[in-house]
């Protein structure tokens, strides 16, 4: 897919934003300035013919004048203001229910403001140079069921309250620098279906809720991690 893409439900506000692979730099983008095409000058000669009947006159040029180059327009362009991936106006699109800004090249940190968006089902970040920490308010989002953030430059640990996400089917954060112990409220996530977390530094043990996951939709083997025993009832 290239370009942005918006979609609308007929009577409704936006609904979701898509511009997956297309190129995105919103560190700093502009449109792009077409270049003026080059002027020519232009210079015609007419010719004409004198002729007597009692003496023959040689035949004489006279040549127009010149006419001046012209004057190259410059192309106007649109001011436009840089956006950034850490810009709040998105944290006011309250419809919104889809996010996709997959592999585009996002600079910056994920907005704080995105966990306000309380209908908001997919959010996809994957595939970006995102930066610094997972926002705590992502937990906020309990209408989500997938969460990408995977293949960025995440640091930090994951937060606790994505254990609040409970209708999360999708979790993928493997590809990035995350560190420290798995949050045990993560165990609290009993529907994933797909899970990925390779690719980082998180030490501690796995949810045991989560040895459900299909094999075949997890990388958890790969994180070296052990499964937490279970814990005891109360």
């Amino acid at each position: 897919m290239s370009g942005i893409e918006g979609r609308h439900r007929a009577g409704l506000p936006l609904v979701a934003i898509a511009a997956m692979g297309a190129g995105l730099a919103l560190g700093g983008c502009g449109g792009a300035t077409p270049a003026p095409s080059s002027p020519t000058a232009t210079a015609t000669a007419t010719a004409t013919a004198s002729v007597t009947p009692a003496t023959a006159t040689p035949a004489t040029t006279t040549p127009s004048p010149a006419t001046p180059p012209t004057t190259p327009t410059t192309p106007t362009t649109l001011a436009t203001t840089p956006a950034t991936p850490t810009t709040p106006q998105l944290g006011n699109l309250a419809a919104l229910e889809e996010l996709w800004l997959y592999g585009n090249r996002l600079t910056g940190g994920i907005p704080t403001q995105l966990g306000g968006l309380a209908a908001l089902a997919q959010l996809s970040l994957g595939n970006n140079d995102l930066t610094g920490g997972i926002p705590a308010q992502l937990g906020n989002l309990t209408a989500l069921r997938g969460l990408t953030l995977r293949a960025n430059g995440l640091s930090g640990s994951i937060p606790a309250e994505l254990g609040g996400l409970t209708g999360l089917a999708t979790l993928r954060l493997n590809g990035n620098g995350l560190g420290g112990d798995v949050p045990p409220e993560l165990g609290r996530l009993t529907g994933l279906t797909k899970l990925y977390l390779a690719g980082n530094a998180l030490t501690g043990c796995l949810p045991a809720a989560w040895a459900g996951v299909p094999a075949a939709a997890n990388d958890l083997a790969a994180t070296g991690l052990p499964f937490c025993p279970p814990r005891a009832a109360r």
